[in-house]
Parts: C-alpha cells; structure tokens; sequence
C-alpha cells in the first residue's frame, strides 16, 4: 500500500482526534481489566493489605495513637497505605471481587493518561501516543495491575505521577509521592535508584543547577521523609528491620532473571501462573460473552503468547543514531540507563525476577519503544508498526481471556476460592487450621476478620506436643490445598501419622472444586477411634 493511501486512511492524529485516541485506549484497557475481574480468585499478595484493616497486626507494624494501635505496616517492607486507601471502599461497597479490583483497573487507567503527559513533556507527543497506546494494551501490565500481583498497581501510580510532578516543576511535592511510594512498597528503591541515575546522566545541567538551590533541596528532603515517614518511624523502632526483611544479595539466576525480563515484556509469563494453561485439562465451555469471541478469535487465530514488544526495544536501541539526531537522545538515554539500572539493583536482589517484579520497570519500555518508533521513516511505515505491535499486545491479551475462559485460573488464583470462603463462612465458630501456602490473607479480607485462621506451616516451627494439641482440638477444621496443587507437601502425611499414634483419625469433611470442576481445596476433622 503506498504512503499516499496511508495518509488518506490513517492521518496523523493532532489536537482532539489524538486526545479521543488516547482516552479511547484508555477507556479500552478499563474494559479488558472488567472483563478479566471475575475469572480468577482472590491471591494472598492481593489481600496483603487486609492486616491492618482486619487484623491481627503485629504490634511492631503499630503506633499508639489517642489509646489506639495505628498500622504503619502490614509487612517489613510493605505499607499500609493501601489499607488506608481502601477503608472508605470496602465501608462503602463491601468486600468482592469488584469493589477490590475496579479501584486498580481505574488507576491503571489513569496511569496511561498520567505517562503520556510525563512522555510527551520528555519526548515530544508523537512518542507519548505510541507509548501510552503500547502500555494500555501490554498483557503484563493489564494481568498485573487487575489482579494487583505484587501489588503493583500502586507503585506505578505513584511513579509516573511523582515523575510527572518533577518535569512539571513542582519537586517538592514530587518527592512526597515518591515518599509515599517507599512507604507503600520498600522495593520502590529499584525504581528510584534507576530514576536518580538516569536523571543525573540524561539531564545534568538540569540537576546541577537544582541542586543549587539549598533552600529547594532541603524541601524535597523533608517533603520525601514525610511521605516516607511510617515506614521510617518503623525503622527507627525496629533498627534496620526493613533491610534485614528484604535485602539478601544474590549473584545466581542473573539469566534467568534476564529470561524473565524478556518474557515479562512480551507479556507470556503469567500463562500458567493466572491462568490455567490449555493443557490441563477438563476445559470447559465458553460462557460470558466476551469468552465466546475470545475463544472464537483463539480458534480461529491459534495460541499466541507472546508479542512483539521485545523487538519494539530491540528496535529503538537499534535506532538510536536515528532518534540522536533528531533531539531525542535525552529521553532515549534516560530511559536506557534507567532500565539497566533498576532491572540490575532488582536482579542482584534474591527471590527476585518474577513478573510481578519485572513489572516494576514500567512505563520507562515504552516509552523508549516509543521513541525508537517515531523516527521510522516513512510514515506509513511507522504507522504499520505501531498497528503490528498493538496487534500483538492485544493477541496476547486475548489468549489469557480464552484460556481463563475456558481453563480457568490456576493454583493462588483458583477460582475455588470463592466457594471456599462461602463455604468457611458457616465455621466462624471453628479454629481453621490452614496447612498451606496462600489462604490466610485472601480469607481474612473477604470474611473481615471474622473467622479464627491459624497458621499450621511450617511443620517443623512446631513441637510435637503443638501439633498433637491441634489434632485434639475439638473446635478444629484443617484447611490444604490438595495434593495436586499444594505448594508445601507431606503436611497431611505427617499429621496423619500422628493422630493414628494418638488415637485419633482423619474424617474428610468437604473438597472445593474450582469452576472446571478440578478439586483445589479440601476441609477435614480428626475424631478420636473410640
């Protein structure tokens, strides 16, 4: 097709039919997030939060305030401020799936429109659109931000807007968002150390002459400790109890954690994580209808997992000379430099490299995509690549909705787990004994503190005298995972072998079956052998 039909069907968007494409993908990336809200149950970093609205919080995560304990954290290096966040809410609409999730689809939303302000201030508008475009159809993203696996939804919030404060001239209430970020999640330090160094690299007579001003400095600093201030109050409570919680250097899996990246970028590593993959089996039909066109899209398209987005980036370091000349290079370097950096801080950090962590480096992809793609020449070109790459991002998208469709969620996102909190909800006078990985924070929010949760695991913190009183407890209901998709094994073993030299033996109660009719979940009693 010549540039001269190209330009007839596809002109480039100025002034409100740019805005209207802009809010139209925005409004798009809302849609997707309702539509994957009520396929996958609640997962435990999901429900963190709930800890300090529910209880029980450690005393140490609280400060006394008119005779009460206030949450400061819910976690060494996690924040309360979600929970805050998120009190007027619940009181409001209640717990579900919608009054927890809708919240974060808009904020993801409001995102995109919050980093194509940031990007098109650094990099011109044309490279705002195409990243704004990019991130709001990034599977990543959208899989991320709905479910809030991490949580990340948050944490990208705060960044763009903290950036975006900065390049808008207001610093110091800049620095108070990123505080608020440091509080929210202590690993924001990934994301500001590769802000600092890319900063001082990309615009060095900008910061040299900021930091001159004494005055101004100061201001951030105390700005920045304010909005971090729970987290340093905890700290200065409990020495170090952050670093010592989060801070385990590692130099192994570097390449895995580079796989992972690359994965992450393309959008394919939460198959199998959120959603069941094709070949487990018991598929069932599709019903919703959205399911119906995904799935018939699926059939018809075939299994795509992974976009193109890989060689976007690829692309744009590639085509570096090209953005250099045109006055791009600051945007450009900054974004490199803060890629490497953040990704670098993250993967000498152990137990990290998962997509929820990968994640973290967003929107900065993008917007280096994004500049790599506006100095394609001709235009038709540029526009054809842009169109591939969205094409790409929402293929993907596509297949975790047929696949969550027709297969289900997976293992810590099961949607067994609604019925099973229907199911304790009759057990609010039992002590619910949980022998697995992943049930306590998810029952405690959607129950509201109501059931008496204990924490069987690990076995080995536990005496034998503690475990054969557990077993004798007549007000005992035991909660596992069952053997096929349990993440610590031998429990029930162990436990079993014990109640026989007791005198006691296992009598199964119920097994909870997720929507594919697959069992997740099993409830069960001892009965002693009269």
């Amino acid at each position: 097709m010549s540039g001269k039909v190209f330009k007839t069907i596809v002109p480039w968007m100025t002034g409100p039919a740019q805005r209207g494409l802009l809010v139209g993908f925005a409004c798009l990336y809302f849609l997707l997030g309702l539509i994957l809200i009520p396929y996958a149950g609640i997962e435990t970093d999901e429900a963190l939060f709930s800890v300090a609205m529910f209880g029980p919080v450690n005393p140490s995560f609280c400060i006394d305030l008119f005779h009460r304990g206030i949450p400061l954290m819910v976690f060494p290096y996690v924040g309360a401020l979600k929970s805050l966040l998120y009190w007027p809410i619940f009181r409001i609409f209640g717990v579900n799936l919608y009054s927890l999730r809708v919240p974060v689809v808009l904020l993801g939303a409001v995102t995109i429109l919050l980093s194509y302000r940031l990007f098109e201030i650094m990099a011109g508008r044309r490279a705002a659109l195409f990243a704004a475009l990019l991130l709001s159809t990034d599977a990543s993203f959208l899989m991320t931000n709905t479910f809030d696996w991490g949580p990340v939804a948050l944490q990208h919030f705060l960044f763009v807007a903290g950036c975006l404060l900065f390049v808008r001239h207001r610093p110091v209430l800049g620095s108070f968002v990123f505080g608020l970020a440091l509080w929210d999640k202590a690993i924001f330090v990934w994301a500001l150390s590769g802000l600092v160094a890319a900063t001082a690299v990309s615009y060095f007579p900008a910061v040299r002459k900021a930091l001159a001003n004494r005055r101004a400095v100061i201001l951030c600093v105390l700005a920045f400790a304010i909005g971090a201030s729970p987290l340093l109050v905890y700290n200065f409570r409990a020495p170090n109890a952050t670093l010592r919680a989060n801070i385990h250097l590692s130099l192994n899996d570097i390449h895995v954690k580079l796989l992972s990246l690359s994965g992450t970028l393309s959008g394919d590593p939460l198959f199998g994580v959120i959603a069941a993959p094709e070949y487990d089996g018991q598929p069932k039909a599709p019903r919703s209808p959205a399911g119906h066109v995904s799935c018939w899209l699926r059939d018809r398209l075939g299994r795509i997992e992974s976009s193109l987005f890989v060689y976007a980036i690829v692309l744009a370091c590639l085509a570096a000379p090209l953005w250099w000349r045109d006055g791009g290079w600051r945007a450009g370097v900054f974004a490199i430099v803060f890629i490497v950096v953040a990704f670098m801080i993250m993967a000498l950090a152990r137990y990290t490299g998962a997509a929820h962590h990968i994640v973290l480096l967003y929107p900065i992809p993008h917007l280096l995509a994004a500049i790599g793609l506006s100095v394609i020449r001709p235009r038709w070109l540029r526009v054809t690549a842009l169109t591939m790459l969205i094409a790409s991002n929402l293929l993907v998208v596509n297949q975790y909705i047929s696949e969550l469709e027709r297969n289900g969620a997976y293992r810590l996102f099961t949607d067994a787990f609604q019925p099973l909190s229907a199911k304790l909800a009759g057990f609010g006078d039992r002590r619910i004994y949980m022998l697995d990985f992943g049930m306590e924070d998810n029952l405690r929010l959607t129950e509201k503190g109501r059931l008496q949760l204990k924490k069987a695991y690990p076995l080995q913190d536990m005496t034998s005298s503690q475990m054969g009183e557990m077993i004798a407890d007549p007000n005992a209901l035991f909660l596992n995972h069952v053997p096929s998709v349990q993440y610590i094994t031998g429990i029930d073993e162990a436990l079993e072998t014990l109640a026989q030299t007791h005198g006691f033996e296992r009598r199964n109660v119920a097994v909870i079956p997720d929507s594919n009719s697959r069992p997740q979940f099993e409830l069960f009693v001892f009965d002693r052998v009269h």
